[in-house]
């Protein structure tokens, strides 16, 4: 990559760095105060609710954010019109995800040990946490650098004051974290509707323009789902195999080496425009630049995530409460996996972008399988630290896949260029 290019992708990483860490360190800022008034089964009922949170994400959002992104940089009119049906799709489906949820209350209950009113309001929760994602992604394919961290700013600012006033004041214990997580939500949904129609968001759609986007869209949601339950099951694992509080050490563990994942979000916030520009049509040129791109983040992704393992003994003792320290040897593991998981974002962006849902459905499939098998042998030998190991070597196998398969997409779209400007020479 040109020096150049390098120093803007990384004067903009500095803005979405800023932007992410203040969306995202909320829950890193907030663990010395949680740490103090919560026990840890108390904490690891907040991770268990996020993490249902996101579960549900792939159903809920019906692959919407993917179109959209896909779509974005195709004609204006065309754009217009693949937003406000995603957008009205995932209204309308959280509409009647509430209602099932309801219904279906008594066994959510049951099965996931939380009350009935988080039941309910998962599905509303997912709704203004997707408005949050289209926020955040147009603001960065608009290049609106400024908006987007002011927008990150003031949610941190609510979301963190919600979350203190609530746990402070009225003691509410760990419901003040999803009171503060719902507040952050409804300030995103404000500053989106500064900058689209609020038609856009809400609108009239037949049945047949809704089955069409579920329909493009399945194969996202299907790989999104093995995503998400890839990087869910270790949280629904810890309390059924072993006990409510080693989930509250693992969440502050995950959270510490999660600072890695917003690292490797703001990086990638920057280069995925990029990415999916150059790959719209690849030509020889663009490829080299891709592949440059890809030696470059690796290089960034290694240097931050040795830097965070050097410092966490430090984290630990300057900002962590005593009775939370004995999760601090699994901090190291989920780093090099958190590692390996941000090297193959770069890599599924590019397959993502050319379409290609079966690739990504496969990329997440079979380690999915291998995790499933790790889970059932390493645990029992390793303890919770044989989860970190299970993610470990499942993420190296994504990495592995994911390299492949992005290479293999892109030279085959580059020989089809070519071949056609050869038949187009050969008829002039």
């Amino acid at each position: 990559m040109l020096p150049g290019n390098v120093i803007k992708i990384l004067r903009d990483s500095t803005i979405y760095l800023v932007a992410n860490f203040l969306t995202k360190v909320i829950s890193i800022l907030l663990i010395p105060i949680l740490t103090r008034y919560l026990v840890p089964a108390d904490y690891g009922q907040i991770l268990l609710f996020t993490t249902m949170m996101v579960f549900f994400n792939p159903a809920l959002y019906c692959g919407s954010i993917d179109l959209i992104a896909i779509d974005y940089f195709k004609r204006e009119e065309e754009f217009k019109q693949t937003l406000a049906k995603c957008n009205s799709t995932v209204f309308y489906v959280n509409i009647v995800a509430t209602i099932v949820f309801i219904i279906a209350s008594p066994l959510l209950m049951r099965l996931f040990n939380i009350p009935f009113i988080i039941v309910a309001l998962l599905p509303v929760t997912c709704l203004l946490s997707y408005y949050l994602e289209l926020l955040l992604l147009l603001l960065r394919y608009k290049g609106r650098h400024g908006m987007y961290l002011m927008a990150s700013l003031t949610k941190t600012i609510i979301e963190a004051g919600i979350t203190l006033f609530f746990l402070i004041s009225l003691e509410w214990g760990w419901y003040s974290r999803i009171a503060g997580i719902i507040g952050g939500f409804l300030v995103a949904l404000i500053f989106l509707v500064r900058i689209i129609p609020l038609r856009s968001l809400v609108s009239t759609i037949d049945f047949t323009s809704l089955k069409r986007i579920l329909q493009r869209a399945s194969p996202f949601i299907i790989a999104q789902a093995l995503v998400i339950t890839f990087a869910s099951a270790d949280k629904f694992l810890i309390p059924k195999a072993f006990s409510g509080p080693d989930l509250g050490l693992y969440a502050v563990a995950f959270q510490i080496a999660a600072l890695l994942s917003v690292f490797s979000a703001s990086l990638s916030s920057v280069l995925q425009p990029i990415q999916y520009q150059l790959a719209t049509d690849i030509d020889q040129q663009k490829k080299e630049k891709l592949i440059n791109m890809s030696f470059f983040f690796i290089s960034i992704q290694l240097v931050a995530g040795l830097i965070l393992i050097l410092a966490t003994p430090l984290i630990y003792s300057w900002f962590i409460d005593e009775k939370y320290h004995s999760g601090i040897a699994w901090v190291k593991y989920l780093v090099i996996a958190n590692f390996l998981a941000g090297c193959s974002i770069f890599f599924i962006n590019i397959i993502r972008q050319k379409g290609r849902g079966r690739h990504l459905i496969a990329i997440n499939l079979y380690p999915l399988l291998l995790l499933a098998a790790c889970f059932t042998f390493l645990p029992r030998y390793f303890s919770i630290t044989g989860i970190a190991y299970s993610y470990i070597i499942v993420n190296f196998i994504i990495l592995l896949i994911a390299a492949r398969l992005a290479r293999r997409t892109i030279d085959l779209r580059s020989s089809m260029l070519i071949s056609q400007a050869k038949k187009i020479s050969t008829f002039k």
